[in-house]
C-alpha cells in the first residue's frame, strides 16, 4: 500500500462523502482512515455506506479532539506515505503527478506541497531555503516555516513516511487542542534528514468563519499559549538561527489571538475589557520576552509584526486598530465567498 489517508471526522455529516469522494487515488493504491471521535450524527452511516462502494475505506473509532483522532490513524496505517485530511476539506491532486514526485522523493522524510485555499492556489516561496532536486534542509524549513506558521505549519497538504514517523516516535500531542499541528511539525522537521519541496498542489482547504458575537473565550489564549510553550521545549536546545525561527512564530502567533479573540470586530468587548485581556497575554513570560527581541529594522523589513510592536510598547490603540481592520477584513473576505457550493 502507497498511501494512507487520515480524515478526522467529528460532526461532519454535511461534508464528509464529498471530502471522501474527492479522493482520487485507486483504491489498490490507497486506503482512506476515517476516525469518528466524539460524533453525535450521521457522518459515521454516509461514511460506512461509502465504504461498501469504494472498498477501501476502514472506520475507525477514538477519543474526542483532533490529535486522538489523528494518531488513532497512524497506529492503524499501511501505507507507505501518510497525508492528513480534513472532514470538511477536500483532496485536490493530479495522481500521476502525485505519483512521480513520491517515486523521486525515496531519501526524503516529509514532502511540502502547495495547495487551494479555497479557489486560489497558495504558492510557497521554496527559492530561499532549497537546496538541489527539489530538497532542503529540514532546519532551513523550519526556520522558513515558523515566520508564517498559519500558512506553511499545517499538517495537511504535507505527506510524512510512516516508517519516519514510527521510528522516532512522533506523534500528535493530545494535550494540546489548539495550534496542535505546529508542535506537531516542528518535532517532524527537527527529527527528519531530508525533505523534499514539491510544487504539486494536493489539498483544498476551506475557510469557515464562525461568529464570535460572545464574551471571550480564555479558555483558547491559553489554548495557543499551552502551544506555543509545547514547542518552545523542543526549541530549548538549537542553536540561535533557529530561536530566532521562534520569534516570529510566537508573534504570529500572538497576532492570531489578538486579531481572532481580542480584537475582532464581531466580538463584543468594550475597549478597557479589550486593553486589559491584551495586556494578560502580554504578561505571560514566553509572550513578553520574546516580543521584546522585537526592532524597528525588524518590522519595516516585516510589517505584519507591527501589531505586536505597538502593543508591545503599549500603543494599544494603534495595534487594536490595525487588529479590528484585519478581522473586518477576514470576515468580509470569507462572506464574499459564502455564496458558492463546495
Amino acid at each position: 500500500m502507497l498511501f494512507s489517508i487520515i480524515i478526522p471526522a467529528s460532526n461532519a455529516e454535511k461534508t464528509i462523502q464529498k471530502t471522501i469522494e474527492s479522493i482520487n487515488i485507486p483504491a489498490e493504491e490507497c486506503e482512506i482512515l476515517v476516525v469518528i471521535n466524539g460524533s453525535g450524527d450521521c457522518t459515521e452511516s454516509i461514511t460506512d455506506k461509502l465504504r461498501e462502494e469504494r472498498g477501501n475505506i476502514r472506520i475507525i473509532h477514538s477519543e474526542t479532539g483532533v490529535s486522538n483522532a489523528r494518531n488513532a490513524g497512524l497506529s492503524e496505517a499501511i501505507g507507505s506515505w501518510v497525508f492528513f485530511l480534513d472532514a470538511d476539506d477536500k483532496w485536490s491532486c493530479d495522481y500521476d503527478a502525485l505519483k512521480e514526485v513520491i517515486s523521486t522523493s525515496e531519501n526524503a522524510d516529509l514532502i511540502l506541497f502547495e495547495y487551494y485555499k479555497n479557489d486560489t492556489l497558495v504558492v510557497n516561496n521554496y527559492e530561499e531555503i532549497k537546496t538541489s532536486s527539489n530538497m532542503s534542509d529540514p532546519e532551513n524549513v523550519l526556520a522558513w516555516a515558523m515566520r508564517k506558521p498559519t500558512l506553511r505549519m499545517t499538517a495537511w497538504a504535507k505527506g510524512f513516511k510512516l516508517d519516519f514517523l514510527k521510528k522516532n516516535g512522533i506523534a500528535f500531542n493530545n494535550s494540546l487542542w489548539i495550534a496542535e499541528d505546529s508542535e506537531f511539525m516542528t518535532r517532524c522537521l527537527i527529527d527528519s534528514s531530508r525533505v523534499r519541496l514539491s510544487t504539486l498542489p494536493v489539498y483544498r482547504y476551506y475557510t469557515h468563519y464562525i461568529s464570535t458575537t460572545r464574551s471571550a473565550d480564555l479558555r483558547r489564549d491559553e489554548g495557543y499559549l499551552q502551544s506555543i510553550r509545547a514547542v518552545e521545549k523542543i526549541f530549548s536546545s538549537k542553536e540561535e538561527r533557529i530561536k530566532d525561527a521562534f520569534t516570529s512564530y510566537v508573534v504570529a502567533e500572538f497576532n492570531l489571538i489578538a486579531v481572532h479573540d481580542i480584537y475582532n470586530c464581531e466580538l463584543k468587548l468594550r475597549r478597557a475589557e479589550k486593553r486589559e485581556h491584551i495586556k494578560r497575554i502580554l504578561s505571560d513570560e514566553i509572550i513578553s520576552r520574546e516580543l521584546s527581541k522585537l526592532k524597528l529594522a525588524g518590522i519595516i523589513k516585516d510589517p505584519t509584526q507591527i501589531p505586536a510592536w505597538c502593543f508591545r510598547h503599549k500603543m494599544y490603540f494603534a495595534g487594536g486598530v490595525m487588529c479590528w481592520l484585519r478581522s473586518l477584513y477576514n470576515i468580509k473576505s470569507y462572506y464574499r465567498k459564502i455564496g458558492r457550493k463546495r
